[in-house]
């Protein structure tokens, strides 16, 4: 198949990205269609990422130094968003600024979108991916088994967990086009648009590795274990999370209402407001809208916390 005919983006949002930065656009380079160009931002860099990425750009016409000289921090999911709003193509890849993509994976995911022939809706594809360590050593060839993470996408399970990796993704246009609002409700880009995908649109898994996802100590999200995550902070860092849950999913319900149906709008209702409620209360309407957490133990664990931690009381009830 030709991919001649179509712009790939792929966005790099960059922070103090020097010990790994060469490799990861090297393996861009190295792809096996040429029909991308790649978008860096940087997000503030006090190292010498700015340096590795102009050499990059001045030498290579596909890849775009996009704002070498305002360099404002943003954090970085309002960098990656910023990335999506003021680049143009035809399709969009996130890229993280430490792994190593296979030399297939531009293609294998494009293949995969153009498959789907949905032009009209918003889709988002993924993948799975290799755990390799700093030095690209495999620690396990999947990610989603390691995680133990499901390879469909239902908001049941989205509106509490999510399964979908930023740097696998690709958008389509009419996904781009439905993030018209950044909002600082929004935890994570990937999870916005998965959020985004699943209500309006349709998510697709490639299931296979197409990506080395490293493992180090700097990372922004990273691979732990189920119970390393769970048991990583105490009981207040823990409610804070499902808050930031709950204010993320009642931000979606308030941008995207008029375009849910009723099943949607049931679970959106329940995913953002179950910490305002007293813990039996939040218990059964988590529990009779379906919503739930993969795996017997976290879901476990999920349900215990929400008989256990203490109500919130701040922000709005509405």
């Amino acid at each position: 198949m030709d991919f001649s005919n179509y712009d790939i983006a792929i966005l790099m949002s960059t922070y103090n990205a020097e010990k790994y930065l060469s490799e990861q656009i090297e393996s861009i380079i190295k792809q096996d269609t040429a029909s991308w160009r790649l978008y860096i931002r940087d997000d503030g860099s006090t190292d010498k990422t700015c340096e590795i990425i102009s050499r990059y750009a001045q030498n290579n016409e596909r890849i775009i130094f996009i704002n070498e000289n305002s360099r404002q921090n943003l954090g970085v999911t309002r960098s990656f968003l910023w990335l999506l709003k003021n680049v143009s193509a035809d399709f969009y890849m996130f890229c993280d600024q430490d792994d190593y993509w296979l030399s297939t994976k531009v293609r294998e995911t494009l293949q995969e979108m153009l498959a789907q022939q949905y032009e009209d809706i918003p889709v988002l594809v993924h993948s799975d991916l290799e755990v390799v360590d700093a030095n690209l050593e495999l620690i396990a060839s999947s990610f989603f088994e390691r995680q133990g993470l499901p390879k469909n996408t239902v908001l049941t399970n989205l509106v509490v967990q999510n399964n979908v990796t930023g740097c696998t993704v690709m958008v389509n246009q009419k996904l781009k086009q439905s993030v018209a609002i950044v909002s600082d409700k929004v935890i994570i880009h990937d999870w916005w648009l998965a959020l985004i995908a699943t209500c309006l649109g349709k998510v697709v898994f490639v299931d296979k590795p197409l990506i080395k996802y490293r493992q180090h100590g700097n990372n922004v999200i990273g691979s732990s274990t189920v119970f390393s995550k769970f048991f990583s902070g105490y009981v207040q860092q823990i409610r804070d999370n499902l808050v930031a849950l709950n204010e993320q999913n009642a931000e979606f319900k308030n941008i995207f209402e008029s375009r849910l149906n009723d099943s949607q709008e049931k679970v959106l209702t329940v995913g953002s407001k179950f910490m305002k409620q007293s813990s039996i209360s939040r218990y059964f309407s988590v529990k009779h809208a379906g919503i739930y957490k993969i795996g017997k133990v976290r879901n476990l664990l999920f349900y215990c916390l929400l008989l256990i931690l203490p109500k919130y009381r701040g922000g709005n009830d509405d």
